[in-house]
């Protein structure tokens, strides 16, 4: 399967249940675009938090959402799941643009009267009537950790979420508009499109599993997610899954990292062999007794036998060819300029600097060959302020790299005046440059050798393959974490209103330091323990607040921290300008 075929993505299922690909097999839209009676008066997002228990098995009714005046909650969604293959069952994943949920409901083939890519409008009005109808309310809860909206289940004498009736989930659901098949990338952490697309999130094997507090687990929970370079551990010899018999399949990046691919006997896919070798899945992110899972839709969603990967990446001419069709993936080339300074929408080929004489900061023109100088042949890459590509990549503060082989990853589409790679995060993993130490590889992120001249890069911290004493390790100051009960990463230098605690608080004793200026999240960061004294004064956050987003290297000793790998005993640090 060619990745220029594959537009559609989607997430989400549970442990038992199997996927189905949203491609090929949609029915032919109706000429006029269906309108719902009744409008969205609750986000996903918004629902599933407020129905949110800690318990790994439950089931709530659902209510009104205004019991005085008995106005019911009212979701929408857009499909993002098809069980064509049978290796989904009875099951519907949708997002909105706040989050994803999965729908339970006992009815096979979904997927003809709910193709991937519909938008529908669910009404959860409560059924007022009594005796053997009370089944047919709906109720959200949890089925083994995942939370799900569907009826009512009784397992060993625990309540928990289970199939709702066909006729239920039909009284409350209407169609909106006919499918969208168009498909926005993102990265991990990133905001999700608000304009009605389905979005697939770019996350890496660690992110996924990094997830384990109720805002991130729910955040994540059903969604539509994108492995790259990751490899099948049994690629080339074990089958999808054994005949009527559900399996779990192992995937692995280039760092260890695994999740659990869960496929079904009765697949129609479940004979076929595991694709060997490098390359990209695609899949619902379901949830099972605490595990992350990959829910594949079909075959189609094993992205190996294509171009796209890093070891096979789309030349630039067939990238422009993929342009705005939703496609995305690696791209090869040469870089041969970037914008001129002033210019903020390419119009001609006077409107690139060729000679990096004068060139912007923030993107580089890629092209077929070294020697290309027609700015149409060219796809433009932007570069994520504070990214490790941009302090790498561009020409204004590294003009050697005129002319060298590139190779990157992102989303093809018009950006600038031009087609870009749009997406990419800047990230080691999503860029390699000939002759540069960082991006790319088989073992990308672990730059440098730990001494204060070469110091370490964040993502060595997680997995350390030589010292972890007295080494120096190089970030970004990007926030501190807030001791409690739960602790809180907290992205800011703003302390209003903390206590000045290291124990229900914040007093200055630790920061975060991120690989880039932009790092956010709990996954892309690390802790560091700041001792009291004159280091404290200058880096912890309640003292000096002006060290917030600050490039620096720090020494010390790589050891857990708040659980986590992070660096203690620090003994210096050096501000980078």
């Amino acid at each position: 399967m060619k990745l220029n075929k594959i537009f559609f993505l989607g997430i989400g299922a549970l442990a038992s249940m199997t996927l189905a690909s949203c491609q090929a097999d949609m029915d032919t839209p109706a000429l006029t675009d269906p309108v719902p009676t009744v409008e969205a008066n609750t986000t996903i997002a918004e629902l599933k938090a407020e129905m949110w228990k800690e318990d790994t098995n439950y089931a709530t009714p659902l209510g009104y959402k205004d019991e005085a005046t008995k106005t019911p909650y009212i979701i929408k969604g857009r499909v993002i799941s098809s069980d064509a293959s049978g290796n989904i069952y009875k099951s519907m994943y949708i997002q909105d643009e706040t989050g994803a949920i999965t729908l339970s409901i006992n009815q096979p083939s979904l997927y003809t009267s709910y193709p991937c890519g519909q938008e529908i409008v669910i009404n959860l009005a409560p059924r007022e009537v009594g005796g053997a109808e009370s089944e047919l309310n709906y109720y959200i809860g949890k089925y083994a950790g995942l939370e799900q909206i569907g009826g009512l289940g009784v397992y060993n004498g625990t309540q928990q979420v289970s199939f709702m009736s066909y006729q239920l989930f039909k009284n409350g659901v209407q169609l909106s508009g006919n499918p969208r098949t168009d498909v926005t990338y993102i990265p991990f952490g990133s905001d999700y499109p608000t304009d009605g697309s389905m979005y697939c999130i770019k996350a890496s094997i660690a992110q996924i599993n990094g997830c384990n507090t109720p805002e991130t687990i729910r955040a994540m929970q059903s969604q539509l997610v994108e492995l790259q370079n990751v490899r099948f551990e049994d690629g080339g010899k074990e089958t999808f899954a054994p005949y009527e018999a559900n399996a779990s399949r192992n995937l692995i990046d280039a760092t260890g990292q695994t999740i659990i691919v869960r496929n079904s006997g009765y697949a129609s896919f479940y004979n076929q062999t595991l694709p060997e070798g490098t390359g990209n899945v695609r899949g619902l992110l379901s949830y099972f007794n605490g595990s992350w899972q990959l829910i594949l839709r079909s075959t189609a969603d094993c992205i190996f036998d294509s171009k796209g990967t890093e070891s096979e990446p789309y030349s630039v001419e067939e990238a422009i060819s993929l342009a705005n069709t939703g496609a995305a993936g690696w791209v090869g080339g040469y870089i041969v300029g970037a914008r001129k300074i002033g210019v903020q929408t390419v119009t001609s080929n006077d409107d690139i600097d060729w000679t990096a004489a004068d060139p912007t900061d923030n993107n580089l023109i890629i092209a077929p060959t070294a020697d290309t100088r027609d700015f149409t042949k060219c796809v433009i890459l932007p570069l994520a302020q504070g990214s490790d590509l941009r302090k790498y990549g561009n020409l204004a503060d590294n003009a050697s790299n005129l002319g060298k082989q590139i190779k990157a990853y992102g989303t093809f589409a018009s950006t600038d005046g031009m087609i870009g790679l749009t997406g990419n995060t800047g990230a080691a993993t999503e860029f390699w440059i000939d002759g540069l130490t960082i991006g790319g590889g088989d073992n990308p992120g672990t730059t440098g050798d730990g001494t204060k001249e070469n110091p370490y890069s964040i993502a060595y911290v997680s997995n350390p393959t030589g010292a972890t004493q007295g080494v120096w390790i190089e970030g970004w100051v990007v926030g501190f974490v807030k001791a409690g009960n739960p602790q809180e990463w907290k992205f800011t230098n703003d302390v209003t209103g903390i206590e000045d605690s290291g124990t229900t608080g914040y007093s200055g004793s630790n920061i975060l330091l991120g690989a880039t200026a932009a790092a956010n999240t709990k996954e892309t960061t690390i802790p560091v323990q700041v001792p009291t004294g004159a280091l404290r004064e200058a880096l912890g956050l309640r003292q000096n607040p002006g060290m917030y987003l600050k490039h620096v290297k720090i020494k010390g000793n790589i050891e857990k921290y708040f659980g986590l790998p992070g660096l203690k005993s620090i003994t210096e640090y050096e501000e980078i300008n």
